[in-house]
């Protein structure tokens, strides 16, 4: 981290001097050899050796302060901090391997490639590189999406800076939405007309009430309300769509769409997909399985204290979010288990207002009709916790 810096330049200069410290040290944890490995393939691969067991390296854990995961050292050898608690927490975490692996690729930017923090965005409003962090900037978070196509471009940016930004960021899938039949809708015209039951739920209250769903949390925590769909699974290629009005003066609350698999699917683990925005118009990309969100972005098109419509179309792999029929973000889906819940994230303890219920899927006439006619009974909600947290400054 850069304001470590003249404490680093402090250390190397008396080790130099009074000290007969190995410059060619290599000590690295068994923790973090297996990313250390893995930064020399990915240097092999792009042209470039750095035999760091001859050249010296120390990675070794810490107990670092004031919400920091990593330092780096600057000195003969570099040597690198990574705070052990933060370490550990993310072992619990899906995407652990992905997450501690950006930690070290990140640090070992600074001290092996000479990279210093990068603070700029791309075009979309993601961060150009993981060489972000430092102080913070316009109080966003240091999250970045590094899954899938977006780590192999940040992989290619790491080692050479110059790298151009790719169109995926920018231009939606090629996807052919005339393919999809409509399944389901509601516009919650009555209570006796409309898809779900209203009621009393865990934790929240549910009412139809001139022609919206009206979703009262008292929860303490932001929370993914699921309903599973008969004969629907999350994996195939559908359209789901949803008018959401949040009046509350919270403008950070966050509110959106989720999908995904509930724990009492059979033998699956729960995991949620989700696309929410807030009043701030930020939109944030997730799965309640991680530690944190994958990124957060800002986004004009949304419509703070008014009503906005938001579309996630999954074709394949892809998910693609649209807010008030203009494209969005566009990102892998974390969901890889079959499931049928589908639903939308409500603030901790706020009233989300819900409108223009639409699922639509990629099949035949005849299959829409016999999810249609599964529905005998009115559908529940079923609450999923969903604690956003923020990645820490590693960085």
């Amino acid at each position: 981290m850069k304001k470590q810096l003249p404490y680093s330049i402090i250390i190397f200069v008396s080790v130099s001097f009074f000290s007969c410290q190995d410059w060619n040290e290599y000590r690295v944890k068994s923790d973090f050899e297996p990313y250390v490995v893995r930064f020399e393939m990915e240097a092999k691969q792009r042209g470039e050796d750095f035999h760091l067991r001859e050249r010296g390296l120390i990675i070794e854990f810490g107990d670092l302060d004031n919400g920091v995961a990593g330092l780096c050292h600057y000195g003969k050898p570099i040597r690198i901090e990574i705070d052990r608690a933060y370490w550990n927490e993310m072992g619990k975490y899906g995407g652990a391997d992905l997450i501690r692996e950006e930690l070290i690729f990140h640090e070992m930017g600074h001290g092996i490639l000479g990279r210093k923090h990068l603070n700029t965005t791309l075009s979309n409003d993601e961060w150009k590189s993981i060489m972000c962090g430092g102080n913070k900037v316009e109080d966003r978070s240091w999250n970045t999406n590094y899954r899938g196509q977006r780590r192999a471009y940040y992989l290619d940016e790491l080692f050479t800076e110059s790298t151009a930004e790719p169109s995926f960021f920018t231009v939606p899938p090629v996807i052919d939405s005339e393919a999809f039949i409509p399944v389901l809708t509601d516009n919650f015209d009555s209570a006796s007309s409309s898809l779900w039951k209203p009621g009393i739920y865990p934790g929240s209250s549910v009412s139809i009430e001139n022609g919206m769903l009206i979703y009262r949390s008292k929860s303490t925590a932001n929370m993914a309300v699921l309903s599973e769909i008969p004969h629907f699974n999350i994996q195939s290629d559908f359209i789901l769509e949803y008018t959401f009005q949040y009046k509350e003066q919270a403008d950070s609350a966050k509110y959106g769409i989720a999908f995904g698999t509930l724990a009492n699917s059979g033998s699956y683990k729960e995991s949620v997909d989700f696309f929410v925005i807030n009043n701030n118009r930020q939109l944030y990309n997730g799965n309640t399985t991680w530690y944190s969100y994958f990124t957060q972005v800002k986004r004009y098109q949304i419509i703070p204290k008014g009503k906005n419509k938001l579309k996630i179309i999954q074709s394949g792999n892809m998910l693609s979010c649209y807010i008030n029929d203009v494209f969005a973000y566009a990102s892998e889906t974390e969901n890889t288990q079959p499931g049928s819940g589908i639903g939308f994230m409500v603030p901790a303890g706020q009233t989300l207002y819900v409108d223009d219920f639409r699922l639509s899927k990629r099949t035949t006439a005849a299959a829409a009709a016999r999810i249609r006619k599964s529905l005998t009974d009115k559908l529940n909600f079923t609450p999923v916790m969903s604690i956003i947290n923020e990645i820490k400054n590693n960085k």
